[in-house]
């Protein structure tokens, strides 16, 4: 089996109407000098999570870029997965109103992985679980990797919690071995 390390890791904790949190998380996006206009399709859920790696990935970009794309892995976890955003399109629908692009196409909580892809260029195994707790995300870990080896996993927990006013991402980079 492999056994994972962890180079870094990185904690965003917000708290809040919904509104409040996306203001806070825009903010931070503009005072991280972060250039990746797609940032303000994405939903809440991908925000934190694009932002936490973002800022995990900041003195590691050396070490990252020297890896084969293929050999990064990105593999998070959610309680509630896409359900604030499942609530605004049914809100939309239930008002009789078009739902916006923006609420159902940028809306799979593994829509994460994909910009993440892309920004970087990583093409190695992705995954996106809705999982109760952390009880099972080891055994997903090395699962994936036996599934499709990696180098690297920017990994950990991305959620957006309507019902109790909050958004966090707590993910980590890992380095197998």
């Amino acid at each position: 089996m492999p056994t994972f390390t962890t180079i870094n890791s990185v904690e965003l904790n917000f708290k809040g109407e919904f509104e409040d949190i996306e203001q806070q998380l825009n903010l931070l996006y503009k005072d991280s000098n972060i250039q990746y206009p797609k940032f303000f399709k994405m939903n809440q859920l991908c925000k934190i999570g694009f932002l936490a790696v973002e800022q995990l990935l900041q003195h590691h970009t050396d070490l990252i870029s020297k890896t084969k794309p293929s050999s990064v892995a990105t593999i998070f976890f959610s309680q509630y997965a896409s359900l604030s955003s499942d609530h605004f399109h049914h809100q939309s629908i239930y008002y009789n109103q078009l739902p916006s692009p923006s609420v159902f196409v940028y809306t799979l909580p593994n829509i994460l992985n994909g910009e993440l892809a892309i920004r970087h260029g990583w093409t190695g195994y992705n995954g996106f679980f809705d999982v109760l707790d952390d009880e099972n995300t080891d055994l997903i870990l090395e699962t994936a990797f036996v599934a499709q080896p990696f180098e690297y996993c920017v990994t950990g927990w991305v959620e957006t919690d309507m019902l109790h006013q909050k958004s966090f991402a707590r993910i980590k980079l890992l380095k197998s071995s």
